[in-house]
């Protein structure tokens, strides 16, 4: 037998667990690379956690990279900063295409780095994010994906924005310099959807700012008397666990 197998791996002696030539055909597994996002939020997927995507319920933003690759490494950082910023908003993922070959490969992913971002829709097959390699551009990208429940207020459509389920469910409006939507707000009216109503005020319609008192933007307030303009404002951080 120990001929035999010497044959087939350049030559005999050794036996089956013998340290001769014969070892020399059978090759290592490469090592695999650590994780590079390990103390991050980054959301790192594999083979055996890729479901928490699959079962997905909120926009997701997945990197596609090479951790040995030099542009991966040191984009580490941004992404990593755009992890903490979209979280508990959206989530920020990655797969490490030279650890998780396979993987990749059934996202039709052959070449990296690159960005996707993808829809809360499961059958969704992504699009591919061709900007700046930025958090900016990437979230506010990730956050035009995202559902809204928020209504336009004014002063002119006060009054039936407060009627809706008046006795119901509570008012919440944002106050607002930006011509879009914060994400941070468009999560929120998606999380508590069916117990609260928001709305979101510009800074151009100085009426209805007045009429609150509002001066500083952004202001989220709770209405506590609608017919009045009379609410609480929140004054902490923007962070959607703490609102």
């Amino acid at each position: 037998m120990d001929d035999i197998f010497g044959s087939f791996f350049g030559g005999g002696g050794g036996g089956f667990g013998g340290g001769g030539r014969g070892n020399h055909g059978f090759h290592e597994e490469e090592e695999k690379a650590p994780d590079m996002f390990e103390t991050t939020d980054v959301i790192t997927l594999d083979l055996g956690s890729v479901f928490k995507f699959y079962r997905r319920q909120e926009i997701w933003v997945l990197y596609f990279f090479d951790a040995k690759k030099k542009e991966c490494q040191d984009f580490k950082e941004e992404y990593s900063a755009l992890a903490d910023k979209l979280y508990g908003i959206i989530k920020v993922g990655a797969i490490d295409c030279k650890n998780e070959e396979e993987l990749c490969e059934e996202f039709s992913i052959y070449d990296n780095p690159q960005v996707m971002i993808y829809s809360e829709n499961y059958g969704d097959d992504g699009e591919r994010f061709r900007g700046k390699m930025q958090q900016g551009p990437i979230a506010n990208a990730a956050a035009k994906k995202m559902q809204s429940f928020v209504s336009f207020v004014s002063d002119g459509n006060y009054l039936s924005f407060v009627d809706r389920e008046r006795m119901e469910k509570n008012k919440v409006l944002l106050f607002t310099d930006k011509k879009s939507t914060p994400a941070v707000f468009k999560a929120l009216s998606k999380k508590y959807l069916g117990k609260l109503i928001f709305g979101e005020v510009r800074k151009s319609d100085t009426d209805l700012c007045e009429k609150f008192g509002i001066t500083v933007f952004p202001t989220i307030m709770a209405l506590t008397d609608p017919d009045n303009h009379a609410g609480e404002a929140y004054s902490a951080d923007f962070k959607v666990d703490q609102l």
